[in-house]
């Protein structure tokens, strides 16, 4: 598998990812890992330690996410004066339960919001992303650009064209589960909350990456040509 941080994305590569952001956080306040999502957990004067949503799932983003907010929560915490201020606070910023989704916005605008997101945050060897430099545009391309051209830019984001796009790649392939995972990206920076579940019920299991895998350990299956 191609060590580049946009292939990276296999579930045992996320666990390894895992162990080694869960050791970023700040004293008293520790990542847990809940289904498909990450959560804080940490204890306030008047509560005792406890998990509590942070809005992040559990992906290379998340992960970043998670941790960003942790230090956030950490220094929140220790000039706490009024618990009930400080929870107003943790759903507005940490939850973002007030930042609702914008039914009007296009995929272009949508787009630009996940790539604004991405060249914000730091490369996987945690350096600063250069829009100058070849190796994180091939980034870009490869985790998001290149999945994104199927998209129509001027239209209201909506999980046809999704669809549509989804169509260009075969069941079962890495590039089929690439463009999922792009389009989650998609909706989670945009909070399209439907179409991401909707997404969720996609199986992207690479069966035919398993398939090749058989075959090269038993040289007297014949492989087919894809």
């Amino acid at each position: 598998m191609s060590k580049d941080y946009n292939y990276e994305i296999g579930y045992e590569t996320l666990r390894k990812d895992w162990e080694v952001y869960k050791k970023q956080t700040p004293r008293g306040v520790t990542l847990v890992k809940g289904g498909n999502n990450i959560y804080l957990q940490f204890k306030t004067p008047n509560t005792r330690r406890s998990k509590y949503q942070c809005n992040c799932t559990f992906s290379i983003d998340g992960m970043i996410d998670a941790v960003r907010k942790a230090h956030r929560v950490a220094n929140r915490l220790k000039s706490l004066n009024s618990e009930t201020e400080f929870w107003q606070w943790y759903n507005k910023e940490i939850k973002q339960e007030s930042q609702l989704a914008d039914d009007q916005i296009t995929f272009g605008e949508a787009i630009k919001k996940v790539e604004d997101d991405f060249w914000s945050k730091p490369s996987r060897t945690k350096r600063k992303r250069d829009k100058s430099n070849p190796s994180d545009l091939n980034s870009w391309d490869k985790t998001y650009g290149t999945f994104y051209r199927h998209l129509p830019k001027d239209k209201i984001i909506n999980l046809d064209d999704i669809q549509k796009g989804l169509g260009n790649y075969t069941k079962g392939s890495r590039t089929y589960k690439y463009f999922v995972s792009a389009m989650k990206k998609l909706c989670r920076t945009n909070r399209q909350q439907s179409i991401f579940e909707a997404l969720e019920d996609i199986d992207i299991t690479q069966t035919i990456f398993t398939e090749l895998q058989t075959t090269k350990s038993n040289p007297r299956k014949k492989s087919s040509n894809s």
